[in-house]
């Protein structure tokens, strides 16, 4: 069901290539250090600061004690993949962040390139895609960990079938450091994992997963045992924001009714992206779940609109009609378009009011991507 495009006759990308890539980024970045640590608030405030205390043998959600008024709300498991950070300096961690992040957009571009089929307008076009679009720009800038979430589930999507299954829940396992980005892609991989011939037990797949967390987990329990219960109050005091959510807009305008409302949307989205899973196949069910997650989760910002990038991309690098192409990048541009004025000409433009961006992007994604199967087909 997964049919992948073949591809070109030269040296395929790799980990080589990547941790290039990474040290020409991370070399450039260093002279704009200052400038990356004054804005990725979100980095410092979620990720370095709590794991700074970390390296002191210190509660790292208590960071209370760096920034009064502060909380670290990112869930553990990226703390413990990337503790090495908290033993640097800002200036230096925020620039390996920003590489990294970086470099893993511009890799999701590379590999999409690398097919045969791609002409030069396409990847022209998805670079345009990827450099543009507003939501990857403010996650780069702010330090959020929305990309590598997003690039997590793009490589399993293209590359399931080649990995062990360990490694898989290992980085599923990371991705749910973001929980409500994978309410409709998580369920369709587990399931995945678990069906055809040769997959492993329930037991022996969850063993996979509880091994993950353990291995995630470990430095925090090695450098102070006793973080769980600074975790939750974190948690319980992190301020209640009016997210870009369609939950949102619903309880705003109709109440508690909102609940029922949004679980019903999301039990349809999750059935439709079963349905694509089991014609389409795995790939198509990622790419499209990742899409429409934003329209059902309960809880997101602007910048996890990111997770709409693959399927737009991905049109843009599959669909034979130019017109299609192009149509999409128009619709695309003045999505854009709107988006900077708005932040640009507004002072205090509410991150809630992005909300319908989604609904936008996703919509007109959603209709190119069967049109692009329709043409595909008839040629």
């Amino acid at each position: 069901m997964n049919k992948t495009p073949s591809r070109k006759n030269n040296t395929p990308y790799s980990l080589l290539h990547f941790l290039i890539l990474f040290i020409i980024i991370w070399s450039v970045s260093l002279y704009l250090s200052s400038s990356l640590m004054n804005h990725m608030n979100d980095f410092r405030n979620n990720l370095w600061n709590p794991l700074r205390l970390l390296s002191q043998g210190k509660s790292l959600y208590n960071i209370n004690e760096l920034f009064p008024g502060k909380q670290a709300v990112w869930l553990p498991m990226a703390l413990g993949l990337f503790f090495p950070l908290g033993f640097l300096p800002l200036k230096i961690a925020c620039s390996i962040w920003f590489s990294l992040n970086l470099s893993i957009l511009i890799t999701m571009f590379i590999i999409y390139s690398q097919y045969r089929e791609i002409n030069r307008t396409s990847k022209l076009l998805s670079a345009f895609v990827i450099f543009l679009y507003p939501f990857a720009i403010k996650s780069l800038f702010m330090g959020q960990i929305t990309i590598i979430i997003a690039a997590i589930w793009f490589f399993i999507a293209h590359y399931f079938s080649k990995l062990p299954t360990f490694f898989v829940s290992i980085l599923i396992v990371i991705s749910l450091t973001k929980p409500q980005l994978a309410i409709l892609v998580f369920p369709i991989v587990f399931y995945h994992q678990l069906s055809g011939i040769g997959k492993p037990p329930l037991w022996k797949l969850l063993m996979t997963y509880l091994a993950g967390f353990t291995i995630l987990l470990l430095p925090l329990f090695i450098f102070h045992a006793e973080w769980i219960p600074d975790f939750i109050t974190a948690l319980k005091n992190n301020p209640k924001w009016l997210h870009p959510s369609t939950f949102q807009v619903l309880k705003k305008n109709l109440g508690n009714s909102a609940y029922i409302l949004n679980i019903l949307l999301y039990i349809f989205a999750l059935f439709s992206v079963f349905k694509i899973y089991m014609s389409k196949g795995l790939r198509a069910a990622i790419l499209i779940g990742l899409a429409l997650t934003p329209l059902v989760t309960p809880y997101l910002w602007s910048y996890d609109f990111i997770i709409i990038l693959p399927l737009f991309i991905h049109i843009l690098c599959t669909s034979d009609s130019i017109k299609i192409k192009v149509v999409h990048l128009l619709v695309f541009t003045l999505i854009s378009v709107w988006i900077y004025y708005k932040s640009a000409n507004i002072i205090k433009f509410s991150d809630y009011n992005y909300w319908w961006t989604s609904w936008g992007l996703c919509t007109v994604s959603l209709i190119f991507y069967f049109k692009k199967i329709k043409y595909n087909h008839q040629r």
